[in-house]
């Protein structure tokens, strides 16, 4: 069946895809409030966090609570869900502006357009929303060209809002009180920069507000090796430590129930007792087992203080923190001592070199009294491996480290802020240059293969599908076929036209299915590919996953079938690489012109069944429930089990890669076909209800999601979404490049002066927050009169009853903070509100009683001019330069266990704060959970504190106490609420933080044993 043909199947099945996925997505949505009541821990597993409080009605309407729950309620799920949020609200917002105008204005010329010069025989009534119904040189041509200068106008008024509010949300991210602000990561360090000392020379002219040098460890690689070996022994061990307090339970329980039995039931007793022998018997065994391991435990201790030892790596900011127990006992140390005596180490050569005996002599002499540790400590350099964390003394001062050039080639050392510890790929850090190089070799060559793959594995099953489409049409059609219809004739009986439609429609679903399934996994392989990059941080892997997501989607399910049709054979599944000699830029405007009409119920067809189906098909959490299964059955460690399920996070690149290659698409057919506008509002408004109820219910936040220095997803996603305005100005170009007519000239002009107005706007756009994307500011201004789109909603903090309502208070700024604390109206006054409002009186508020002062507003805001803007986002938005700010962090819980938890951060904390090295510490921070400094604990989990013992104590489960006890290495804080006081014991906490967490285990791995 040639390519025509199929496209006249996606229109004629259109109606019926539409229908069919319709009505799937609303049988799934109302009947998921019984499927989240019947299995909740698979449905609303994170249904315990924080949110608005809601009514009954809450599980029934789900689709509507997301909507009224404000964005500081998405802060805790994240910094990078909150400014996903935001851009929800812009897409939803630009493109509800294209539908509107598609349905009052394109639509309408459209339908009621001629064709005279055509003549074509339409299929059905959707070819008549198309440019292709009006005549060549029809003078309403006029009006879609006008509408592209009017779309090209909004996408970059919405490119230019998105990039001030995430430049300013950025800063925030950056100027937050904790750790990673204030270390400075160095990669790629020369080879011949090997020593600590060597280091220090190079950093000697800007080692002013560096406190601490951390260097990645030597042998990095074996001790990430010897890291990895001690959790899976830890976690046997821990498995081991809770079945033998089952088999003590049982062992208990049996010998109750022997207690119980009277002498005389002999049998029962025999019976009793033998199943207590078994039972003590198994717990012998368990005991065995769990000896063997923590030898094997103490084995890799071993081993990583042994390349402490011969690496003479400092390690001392480790001791010296309190949330970690001091060193090893005295008897342990020696043991670690790998060098002895000489006179033991002698070879038994009968005749010795005499080289061998001076090196004898000589290294008796000078150590014959020193143990191995005191011996490395007098050595005279510390080696280190290809990178190294710097530990500053305020946010500023690590903003001007990482954007100082240190040397000639800025890639060596490379310098950026560091990632948060608990997202660093530590086998990664240590990675040089070199092998950096070749790894991108087999990057680059991997994705040739799986591009070409792909590809040609796909045209292959469309080939299958398309000589099977008509056959699978009239088996379909024989099938359903209960009114004795006659198969190929025009169906005039509509029961007879249902079944036609159905039949018609069911192939064309069967290859939409395949293509869905193909895009599903595609991710997946791309995913295997981006870890050849070794990157340090999953932030910067996640950001790279997405770009690769995008760029294939949008070369094999756009560009290659608009642009470059005949590189695949549809007929053959081939690839035509004789295409390629008859190509030219010709060639491409022709083709262009021609696919964009072509093509566009195909491309419709795809995105109704890929991108609105599929959601709900990720509402029934079918990826848990695989995942599930597969654990299941791979995993005989419970334990393992639960905590893979546990963490499974919401995939931000895949799904921004989706929405991205959504738009890019919808953007080309944007005038052509504009009911594609439509189709994609309704979509992505689809889209985006899911993803709010996965973030809210389903994943738990991702410590990827904390909006690291390293992650500018979002700046690639409006980046991607320009590209989709240029395909959108290049293919109408391209149409109107085919006609060849007076008005096609007009339009293609007014195209070109769209693309150089697009370009000019991004280029200064870019230009000028470039920076400010990427570097902290160190200055105090902040242009908020660039933020067009801020009706200064307040969200209130966290009132039960009132926490989203937008409240504008239009009374002048002298006056503002006193009528604040009188009577709480809390709010700013809109630069544009200020020529139209009037003043209240110059008298001290506290003259007047409450009610005038009420009279004084409602006066005040009834004069005011609101814009159409303000009335629409005020229930959406709150102030958009000043939104809300966590952080995530793992929080240690009972039995080592870290839990994932997300809390907003109060103003103090979210400030450019210095240490004072001078200051020693009074009490031991903690991270604020007071609710007078903090909006709100996502998740209160029970804080401890080692005592002298080296057990841990529980502190209350209370918001109320004045000096909380945490691990400090949480998140730098003080526990009276003010501004943080930081001081060198902070810095201490800091280092340990960023060194090797095999060395961390190491020092304190006794007593985990022990525990």
């Amino acid at each position: 069946m040639p390519k025509a043909t199929q496209e006249q199947t996606y229109e004629q099945t259109l109606t019926s895809t539409l229908i069919f996925n319709v009505i799937f997505a609303a049988v799934v949505i109302f009947i998921f409030p019984a499927l989240r009541a019947i299995l909740p821990g698979v449905f609303a597993p994170q249904r315990h966090m924080y949110r608005k409080p809601t009514t009954r009605s809450y599980y029934l309407f789900w689709f509507l609570d997301v909507f009224k729950q404000p964005i500081s309620v998405y802060s805790t799920r994240g910094n990078l869900t909150t400014i996903y949020i935001v851009f929800q609200y812009l897409i939803l917002t630009l493109y509800a502006i294209m539908a509107l105008i598609s349905v009052t204005i394109l639509i309408p010329v459209y339908y009621y357009g001629t064709d005279t010069s055509w003549n074509e025989n339409y299929l059905t009534k959707w070819s008549l929303l198309s440019m292709a119904h009006l005549e060549k040189d029809s003078i309403m041509l006029l009006i879609p060209i006008s509408i592209i200068g009017v779309f090209t106008y909004f996408a970059m008024f919405f490119y230019e809002q998105f990039t001030i509010i995430y430049a300013f949300f950025r800063q925030r991210c950056m100027k937050r009180v904790i750790p990673e602000n204030y270390v400075v990561l160095l990669q790629n360090l020369p080879a011949d920069i090997d020593t600590k000392e060597k280091l220090e020379n190079v950093l000697r002219h800007i080692n002013t507000g560096i406190n601490f040098i951390v260097p990645i460890p030597k042998q990095s690689k074996k001790l990430s090796k010897h890291l990895e070996i001690l959790k899976k022994l830890l976690q046997q061990l821990k498995l081991g430590q809770q079945m033998m307090e089952d088999f003590k339970a049982n062992e208990a329980y049996r010998a109750a129930i022997l207690g119980t039995l009277p002498s005389t039931q002999v049998v029962a007793r025999r019976i009793a007792k033998q199943k207590a022998d078994k039972m003590r018997l198994k717990e012998n065994r368990e005991l065995k087992k769990v000896e063997n391991v923590m030898v094997k435990i103490r084995e890799q201790y071993q081993h990583i203080i042994k390349i402490q030892v011969q690496d003479n790596i400092e390690i001392d900011h480790l001791y010296s923190v309190n949330s970690i127990p001091p060193n090893l006992p005295e008897i342990v140390i020696p043991a670690f001592d790998q060098l002895k005596d000489f006179s033991q180490t002698r070879p038994e050569t009968r005749y010795p070199s005499s080289k061998y005996l001076r090196n004898i002599q000589k290294y008796h002499l000078q150590y014959s009294q020193q143990d191995y540790q005191t011996q490395a400590a007098e050595l005279d350099c510390h080696p280190i491996g290809r990178a190294v964390f710097l530990v500053c003394q305020s946010q500023t001062i690590a903003a001007e480290k990482y954007t100082t050039l240190i040397a000639q080639n800025s890639q060596h050392p490379a310098a950026m802020l560091a990632p948060n510890s608990k997202e660093i790929v530590w086998q990664n850090v240590a990675k040089g240059h070199r092998s950096r190089k070749w790894s991108y070799f087999q990057y680059v060559c991997w994705l040739i293969v799986l591009f070409i793959a792909y590809l040609f594995g796909q045209a292959q099953l469309n080939k299958q599908l398309i000589y099977q489409q008509q056959v699978l049409y009239k088996y379909f059609f024989n099938r359903l076929n209960f009114a004795q219809c006659t198969f190929g004739l025009v169906q005039q009986i509509i029961s007879c036209k249902f079944v036609d439609n159905l039949a018609r429609f069911l192939p064309t679903m069967i290859n939409s299915f395949i293509n869905a399934i193909l895009m599903a996994l595609l991710p997946q392989f791309l995913k295997l590919i981006t870890r050849l990059l070794k990157y340090p941080s999953i932030s910067q892997a996640n950001d790279k996953l997405f770009n690769l997501n995008f760029m294939y989607l949008i070369f094999i399910v756009g560009i290659i079938q608009v642009a470059i049709p005949n590189l695949v054979n549809a007929s053959t599944g081939e690839v035509n690489f004789t295409f390629f000699e008859e190509f030219s830029v010709v060639v491409l405007f022709q083709n262009l012109g021609k696919n964009i009409i072509n093509l566009q119920f195909t491309f419709i067809t795809y995105i109704i069944s890929n991108y609105f189906t599929f959601p709900a098909f990720s509402l029934l959490n079918i990826y848990y429930l695989l995942s599930a299964t597969v654990y299941k059955l791979g995993l005989t460690n419970y334990l393992d089990y639960n905590v893979k399920l546990r963490f499974i996070t919401f995939n931000f690149p895949k799904q921004l890669a989706y929405i991205s290659h959504m738009l890019a698409i919808g953007y080309i057919f944007a005038i052509v076909s504009p009911i594609t506008n439509i189709i994609i509002f309704a979509t992505y408004l689809m889209m985006v209800t899911i993803d709010r109820y996965m973030i809210l219910n389903v994943r738990i936040p991702d410590v990827s999601a904390d909006l690291s220095a390293q992650s500018n997803m979002l700046v690639n996603v409006i980046g991607a979404i320009f590209i989709g305005l240029l395909f959108m100005i290049f293919s109408t170009c391209c149409y109107f490049f085919v006609q060849s007519t007076l008005i096609g000239y007009i339009g293609i002009a007014m195209c070109f002066i769209c693309l150089i107005y697009a370009l000019s706007k991004k280029i200064a756009i870019d230009k000028s927050f470039k920076r400010a994307l990427t570097e902290l500011i160190r200055g105090d201004y902040d242009d908020t009169i660039g933020v067009k789109l801020n009706p200064a909603h307040i969200d209130s903090i966290f009132n039960d009853e009132d926490n989203y309502l937008s409240r504008y208070d239009l009374n002048n700024e002298h006056q503002r903070h006193q009528l604040a604390s009188e009577y709480k109206l809390v709010s700013r006054i809109p630069s544009r509100f200020k020529s139209t409002s009037i003043q209240v009186l110059e008298s001290d508020p506290d003259d007047f009683k409450q009610k005038e002062v009420q009279e004084q507003i409602k006066i005040i805001k009834g004069k005011a001019k609101q814009r159409i803007w303000d009335k629409l986002l005020a229930k959406m938005y709150i102030d958009l330069t000043q939104l809300p700010i966590s952080v995530i962090r793992y929080d240690d819980v009972q039995d080592g266990e870290g839990e994932r938890v997300c809390r907003l951060l109060s103003p103090e904390h979210i400030q450019t704060v210095e240490f004072d090295t001078n200051m020693n510490r009074v009490e031991q921070i903690a991270f604020l959970t007071n609710e007078s400094n903090i909006f709100q604990v996502v998740k209160e989990q029970p804080q401890y504190d080692f005592n002298k013992s080296g057990k841990k104590n529980a502190m209350p489960r209370n918001n109320s106490f004045k000096k909380p006890k945490c691990n400090s290495l949480s998140l730098i804080m003080c526990p009276d609420g003010n501004a943080p006081k930081l001081n060198i014991d902070d810095l201490r906490n800091i280092a340990a933080q960023y060194t090797h967490p095999s060395l961390q285990m190491a020092i304190h791995g006794e007593k985990i044993i022990n525990q």
